[in-house]
């Protein structure tokens, strides 16, 4: 799940991989560092997921959300022609960014511009590559299919946590979001209760981003 407003972004992501065909899970972390622009994680297609991420690592020319939307949909079609009979999990595969971004600014200095928070959503959906913005204070969840499947658990959880609409300090937003993520991963078999957290903000001097682990499970009730 992600979060921004003009001061930084958020994202928190859960460790459980499901792998396809029933032959168990395990956990690994999912969250990964993009050198120079913020976070990445997604839910879908594992291995559609892990070649992105290597790309996003290793690439320096990635250096805007449009060439990266390209390489998402090169990557997704490149396990189209391999895994056939995975289609609708590949074309169901999101993936989502936490930045600062200069990108899509209401009011841009021309002559200094300044970065602001940014969840991405990038799709596959069809076979097509897609990307959407995320409206500030509002966190966006990338729900596993067994918590899509019970749409009245969802409305609840939204309504009572106030999805759209989340304002508060970086500390704030991050227990509002983790007593979020602990409801979702007792709901589903697909998600851990440990979550890494990945924070990019401004500061004085540009911006920064730093890291954290959670576990839901030590969270405290009182939060």
């Amino acid at each position: 799940m992600g979060y921004a407003n003009p001061d930084f972004a958020i994202m928190l992501s859960d460790r459980k991989v499901t792998c396809v065909g029933d032959l168990g899970s395990y956990e690994e972390k999912k969250l990964i560092d993009i050198p120079g622009y913020g976070w990445f994680s997604g839910a879908g297609h594992g291995h559609f997921l892990n070649d992105f991420k290597n790309i996003l690592r290793i690439s320096k020319s990635l250096n805007t959300v449009e060439r990266m939307v390209d390489c998402f949909g090169f990557v997704g079609k490149k396990y189209l022609n391999q895994d056939a009979e995975n289609k609708a999990l590949i074309q169901n595969t999101v993936g989502m960014l936490a930045a600062m971004s200069l990108e899509h600014a209401d009011q841009i200095d021309a002559e200094k511009p300044e970065p602001f928070g940014r969840i991405i959503v990038l799709s596959y959906f069809d076979g097509i590559p897609r990307h959407w913005y995320i409206e500030h204070n509002r966190i966006q969840i990338l729900y596993p299919c067994d918590v899509l499947n019970k749409p009245e658990f969802v409305k609840d959880l939204e309504e009572k946590y106030h999805v759209d609409c989340v304002e508060g300090n970086i500390q704030e937003i991050i227990i509002h979001m983790l007593k979020l993520a602990r409801e979702i991963a007792a709901a589903s078999e697909y998600v851990s209760s440990v979550c890494d957290i990945g924070v990019v903000r401004r500061e004085a001097d540009g911006w920064n981003h730093y890291e954290d682990l959670c576990n839901l499970i030590n969270l405290p009730e009182a939060i």
